[in-house]
């Protein structure tokens, strides 16, 4: 369910030669709980984006297993919100009318601000678009991510290679070397798939690195492909060896110019019907997410944060039997949970970052 609305995400807003951040599992959690409370025609086209709707939506984005356990939601309103609705989502922070821990609702910035960097692990600091007295609904899905390799790369093996870009460009970077068993990589159709295991077993990063010329969506995808899809190196194959640049990426998405290609036609309208979520006209005005990731010899950290707001009218030398991989052409980096839920989707178009030491993410410069 989450897989195909993520695959249909990355095909709307992945661009060959552009770099991309995003969380499919952060925006497909916000627009659930969304979609919990759409009836008629919005909730048959949120049903179909999602594989969801109406009272199934709430069951589904109930966080109760470890999957989704990472993500919190928050909603802020000035109007009322149905009591069945709310009773819905035991998981789910209610703010504004009824309170959110003693916040002031959408007035109080600065508190809303502070559930965000909670949420976050401190890795952002606000909302990517602070509500103002126009803003009627607010709802917000995030987590942080801090997490360290089973194995770290060694910093000693640590030095510049060529990397290529989308573009053409070439330039040496900061890249990371290791070797992995063989069975932590794989292909599907043609793109190679590495695993890099994590302290907590629940989480893991894949690599995806496709043929030349892939487009980003197909190769992002293989990171989740089922076990019956994967092709197996060879016997002949004991170890790989990855050469892996540091990566950080941090990017804002406005979702909200991609509803055509994502199908929402009438949830950004006056005649979306929301009913089911308040007795008050609400609509999809605008759906926003920010999202970093950072990969570095230690570990990784990610975070992301969706909002959906409603406004007042408004819409090493290689052995014998080392196989090498080499990450110096645009690559794809997934954050995975568990039953291989996709929290971070990133493709690296362009030259990766240059940093000589790991930058701490916990600003949230503009």
């Amino acid at each position: 369910m989450i897989h195909r609305f993520a695959e249909r995400l990355l095909h709307t807003v992945a661009r060959d030669d552009e770099n991309l951040v995003c969380s499919p599992a952060g925006l497909w959690q916000a627009l659930a709980v969304m979609a919990a409370g759409a009836r008629g025609e919005t909730a048959d086209e949120l049903r179909e984006l999602l594989g969801v709707a109406g009272p199934d939506a709430a069951d589904a984005s109930d966080p109760a297993d470890a999957s989704r356990a990472t993500l919190a939601t928050g909603v802020w309103c000035r109007v009322p919100l149905r009591e069945d609705f709310r009773a819905r989502f035991p998981h789910v922070a209610f703010g504004g009318l009824g309170g959110l821990g003693g916040s002031g609702g959408l007035d109080d910035v600065a508190a809303i601000d502070a559930w965000v960097r909670a949420a976050t692990d401190g890795l952002v600091d606000r909302l990517p678009c602070a509500p103002d007295p126009e803003t009627v609904l607010l709802l917000v899905s995030a987590f942080g991510v801090r997490e360290v390799w089973r194995t770290p790369f060694d910093d000693q093996d640590t030095e510049y290679r060529p990397f290529t870009d989308a573009r053409g460009g070439r330039d040496s970077v900061p890249t990371m070397t290791r070797r992995i068993p063989a069975t932590d990589a794989w292909t599907v159709a043609g793109t190679q798939v590495v695993e890099l295991a994590c302290v907590r077993e629940e989480l893991s990063v894949r690599l995806v690195l496709g043929q030349p010329g892939a487009r980003p969506a197909e190769v992002l995808a293989a990171a989740w492909a089922p076990a019956t899809a994967r092709t197996p190196l060879g016997a002949d194959i004991d170890d790989v060896r990855i050469d892996v640049p540091r990566v950080w990426l941090r990017e804002s998405l406005d979702v909200t110019r991609h509803f055509p290609g994502l199908g929402l036609e009438w949830s950004p309208t006056e005649l979306a019907d929301f009913s089911g979520m308040s007795e008050a006209p609400l609509a999809l005005g605008a759906v926003l997410q920010e999202t970093l990731i950072d990969v570095s010899e230690t570990g990784f950290e990610a975070a992301s944060v969706t909002q959906v707001i409603d406004w007042l009218d408004g819409p090493v030398q290689d052995g014998p039997r080392v196989r090498r991989i080499s990450f110096d052409r645009p690559f794809g980096i997934v954050l995975l949970a568990a039953e291989d839920l996709p929290l971070v989707t990133a493709w690296q178009a362009g030259l990766p970052h240059r940093r000589a030491v790991v930058r701490a993410l916990g600003n949230n410069s503009k």
